[in-house]
């Protein structure tokens, strides 16, 4: 049965409270696809610990890794991606939190996604490799403690030319800032999972940004400090910092 952080409907919106990305012992979201279950100790589940171990390994070198274990009905597709800008330490920190909390959330499901604000984590028995998710899509959005209205459009703006040199990386990964006035700067940053084609990428990006704007613009507009949408293929979100003038310091936008 479906828990309360299961997430079955094509679009689920949810409102955090908290924008900035900060490490979290468990995850914002996960989901438990109905793909079959293992049991203890068979060779399945004995592939996954093996595949877990590879993901924690290795992910915090690149920041992005995939991989398969087994053969035939054994065999298990994993992959696990760090934002962009994380730290080696903060990468490990996170794919390691999510390696122990996928069984807790998802039991001997065999297929399981968790996302963090830093991190995503999943696996399947299914081949996802190079495959869109376009189906299960999460908005996040936040006024922050400013009164910080900006607006969606220049915001878009700012995504959409990210999004066409994320595309073009190795790393599907691009961040940047545009001025709005004296006090506030809008931040953005796009990213794609490694497994898809550049083609892929732009097409999981476009549609992100589309949802951001047209179909679903009320949402953002009611918490324009920040607003984040992604899927288990790809992210964008802008986020804003506010130049206190008589204090001044900074709110931190994409900062750990």
């Amino acid at each position: 049965m479906p828990t309360s952080k299961l997430i079955s409907s094509l679009y689920l919106m949810s409102l955090i409270l908290h924008f900035p990305y900060v490490f979290e012992a468990s995850p914002r979201f996960y989901m438990c696809p109905r793909s079959g279950y293992f049991t203890s100790n068979d060779t399945y589940e004995t592939n996954l610990k093996m595949l877990m171990g590879y993901l924690s390994h290795r992910t915090p070198r690149t920041g992005s890794s995939f991989t398969s274990m087994g053969k035939d009905q054994y065999t298990i597709y994993g992959l696990a991606l760090c934002r962009g800008s994380l730290s080696h330490v903060g990468c490990a920190d996170c794919v390691s939190e999510a390696r122990s909390q996928a069984r807790s959330c998802c039991s001997n499901n065999k297929a399981a996604t968790l996302w963090y604000d830093n991190c995503l984590f999943k696996y399947s028995n299914e081949n996802f490799f190079g495959q869109l998710d376009l189906e299960n899509v999460f908005f996040v959005a936040d006024s922050g403690n400013e009164t910080v209205a900006v607006s969606l459009v220049k915001a878009n703006k700012l995504l959409r030319e990210l999004a066409k040199k994320a595309s073009k990386r190795p790393q599907m990964y691009a961040t940047g800032n545009v001025k709005v006035d004296e006090s506030r700067t809008l931040h953005g940053l796009v990213q794609c999972t490694r497994d898809l084609s550049r083609n892929n990428c732009t097409k999981c990006l476009d549609k992100l940004l589309k949802l951001q704007v047209q179909e679903q613009p009320s949402y953002c507009l009611e918490k324009e400090g920040s607003c984040k949408v992604f899927t288990s293929s790809c992210f964008v979100g802008y986020a804003t910092s506010v130049v206190k003038t008589k204090r001044k310091n900074m709110t931190a936008a994409f900062t750990n």
